[in-house]
């Protein structure tokens, strides 16, 4: 980018300088000096400028600075202070070396001529080059030097300006102060004002929008004004009638009035810009303020989020540490019983006590794998409710002969109050008896031995005042059921009751208890209460003071039109039937088959998908138990080659297998089985479907 005002005033320093030269060449006076009789510019001088004006205009060329072009405007920097040096050599030592005659002028005779360039000029010209020079130097050292040895130039040709002017002797009665020719001091301050400029335009340190581009019209009012005011004083001389050195006052007083009015205008956009500036970094402080307060804001929602995180992350590890201990306590007595079973001399009496213990133990361990998926389903908003009208004394019976054996082996009294009224619900009867004897069991577990429990129903109208953490939006039914299971055990600290209907959640004093549990008993009966439309909240006096749960449950008429729920039973008498057992698990798929030729079944089995074809072909089972996960050819791929066969596009398929989700069950219908069991497999169930079935 060229910078304009350095390059004009490089243009008219140089052309001005070598018409001053072209004068003493040819004996032109008036290209000598502005107004003849006064001081002219010498020739040394002239020279000077020329290589000045050539050093600005090498130095505002457009594009990066090269090293040849830095290397010039040093040069001409350089040679432009050759004679002012020589000068102020001559004038310190007082020696004259005739410099005017090294270039082939003489001055003698001539009155208007001093025969060198004065002492101020000298000093002016050589801070000048030096300027010139520090501007091509890299650094920020060299620009700064450059930029205050070109202002004290330019001052000091606007001092001269003002001597010139107004004629300061007459002023202070002292000699004339410039010492310099008119046309020095112009060329002087347009040299200077361009290396100024051209010293700031190139200062990296200040940013684009920062850089003082010095005003063009200011520098030229500094210095036309006052030559204007010298030619008023000049016109106000040849007029004997007006005293000179009133003239002189009244000229000097009105330059010093617009001085004044510059610098009070100046001084007023200064504070201006002070005020915006101080309003600016009030501004800044204020959204410096706000943003640090989002960032407070920020980090303490980031600190409870992470506290939330390692609490989340603490109780998973807790209830995995839990699972895998309630995992194992079951296979403990199992192993027991089976080597009681095996061993010889054993009473039928012990025999038939180990294979029960052995038939509760897997209980317990499908409760707690049911308990598991009930949750997931619950979470997934995909758990299976067969919903009808039931009563709820019939569900509360049945939840507590559920409990039952638990609140015997305890010796804990239950109480039971209910309403004489019939209390009729929507719901899925299964799933209501799972809350009401999860509570019931959780009241035992947490209650000491000889402790009292109270399970109380009531009919009550309307919402409750102030529903607790967890319990939906609802809208305002006539009519609730309102169950309370309140017992005299160890309580509940008040801090954990918010998260009590929580996954996983366990109050601390309980798991040092012995009935352990995987804390998914009351999330369970959340989501269940909360999928009938219902809510469940808790209530305690704190540690050792008992608690009390609360459900809540809408009623319905009994005039209202409700499918009774009710399940077909089939007449059909116990049939043997062929049946086929694939498992790639020998053990399971011998212990099925040894129990289904027990109940009188023909029963084969296989370990893999090959076997198990080649097996179907030849023995033409009426039902095939096929597990889903086999290596090599699993479940899916068996059951669609058994369906291509003529001989089993009939035949049932009944898949068997640990994944029991809603999406497991779609996915082994689309494959073309008949049905889905989870193992472990519910014997009675698979019973009941070999009697229905019509062969």
């Amino acid at each position: 980018m060229v910078a304009r005002q350095p390059l004009v005033a490089g243009v008219i320093v140089a052309v001005v300088a070598v018409i001053v030269l072209l004068g003493w060449a040819f004996d032109v006076t008036f290209a000598k000096s502005v107004v003849p009789g006064w001081r002219v510019m010498v020739p040394s001088t002239a020279i000077s400028f020329v290589f000045a004006g050539l050093a600005l205009v090498y130095g505002s060329a457009s594009g990066r600075p090269s090293h040849s072009r830095v290397a010039i405007v040093r040069a001409l920097g350089i040679a432009g202070a050759v004679f002012p040096a020589l000068t102020l050599f001559e004038y310190v030592t007082g020696t004259r070396l005739g410099l005017e005659n090294w270039i082939g002028f003489t001055f003698a005779g001539d009155p208007t001529v001093a025969g060198r360039m004065s002492p101020l000029a000298s000093l002016c010209l050589v801070v000048l080059c030096v300027a010139l020079v520090a501007v091509g130097s890299p650094g920020r050292m060299p620009t700064q030097i450059a930029e205050i040895a070109s202002g004290a130039t330019l001052m000091l040709s606007w001092l001269a300006v003002l001597a010139v002017s107004f004629d300061t002797n007459r002023l202070f009665d002292a000699p004339r102060f410039p010492g310099m020719a008119a046309l020095t001091i112009l060329l002087m301050a347009v040299a200077s004002a361009g290396t100024l400029e051209l010293s700031m335009h190139s200062d990296r340190a200040l940013a684009p929008a920062g850089r003082m581009i010095l005003p063009a019209g200011l520098l030229a009012s500094a210095f036309l004004v006052p030559l204007a005011l010298g030619g008023v004083q000049l016109e106000a001389d040849r007029h004997p009638a007006i005293n000179p050195q009133v003239v002189t006052a009244v000229v000097a007083f009105t330059f010093a009035t617009a001085v004044a009015a510059v610098v009070w205008t100046y001084a007023a956009r200064l504070t201006s810009l002070q005020a915006e500036r101080e309003r600016a970094l009030a501004l800044l402080e204020q959204r410096v303020s706000e943003r640090t307060h989002e960032l407070a804001t920020s980090n303490k929602e980031l600190r409870k989020s992470d506290d939330r995180l390692r609490d989340a992350d603490r109780r998973k590890d807790e209830f995995l540490a839990t699972l895998a201990h309630e995992l194992r306590n079951p296979l403990a007595p199992i192993r027991n019983a089976v080597a009681v079973l095996q061993a010889s001399g054993v009473a039928e009496k012990d025999r038939q006590e180990s294979r029960l213990m052995i038939d509760r133990q897997v209980d317990h361990m499908v409760r707690l794998i049911d308990d598991l998926l009930d949750v997931s389903r619950i979470t997934a908003g995909k758990l299976p409710m067969r919903k009808a009208r039931v009563q709820l004394a019939d569900i509360l019976n049945l939840a507590i002969e559920t409990a039952r054996p638990h609140l015997q082996q305890a010796h804990q009294e239950l109480t039971v109050s209910l309403p004489a009224e019939p209390m009729h619900l929507e719901g899925d009867s299964a799933r209501l008896a799972q809350v009401f004897a999860n509570l019931l069991h959780n009241a035992s577990k947490y209650t000491e031995p000889g402790g009292q429990i109270a399970l109380t129903a009531r009919i009550t109208n309307g919402m409750a005042a102030s529903p607790e953490r967890g319990s939906p939006e609802m809208g305002e039914p006539s009519r609730w059921a309102e169950v309370s299971v309140r017992d005299n055990g160890i309580g509940i600290p008040a801090e954990f009751l918010p998260r009590l209907f929580e996954k996983f959640s366990q109050v601390a004093p309980a798991l040092d208890r012995s009935q352990g549990g995987l804390g998914l008993g009351l999330s369970l009966v959340h989501g269940i209460v909360s999928l009938h439309g219902g809510q469940v909240l808790a209530r305690s006096g704190g540690a050792g003071a008992g608690s009390e749960f609360l459900v809540r449950l809408p009623l319905v008429s009994a005039a209202e039109s409700i499918p009774v729920a009710g399940v077909s039973m089939s007449a059909n008498p116990a049939v043997s039937r062929r049946v086929l057992v694939v498992d790639d698990n020998e053990d399971s798929a011998e212990s099925l088959t040894m129990l289904l030729r027990l109940q009188g079944h023909l029963v084969e089995s296989a370990h893999d998908g090959r076997h198990a074809l080649e097996t179907a072909e030849r023995f033409h089972p009426d039902v095939v138990l096929l597990d889903i996960g086999m290596p090599g050819m699993n479940g899916y791929e068996v059951c669609r080659e058994i369906r291509k066969q003529p001989w089993g596009s009939e035949m049932l398929l009944i898949a068997q297998t640990g994944w029991g989700q809603d999406q497991d069950r779609q996915r082994t219908k689309e494959a073309g089985f008949d049905g889905h069991l989870t193992k472990p497999i519910d014997h009675d169930r698979l019973e009941k479907i070999l009697a229905d079935l019509s062969v």
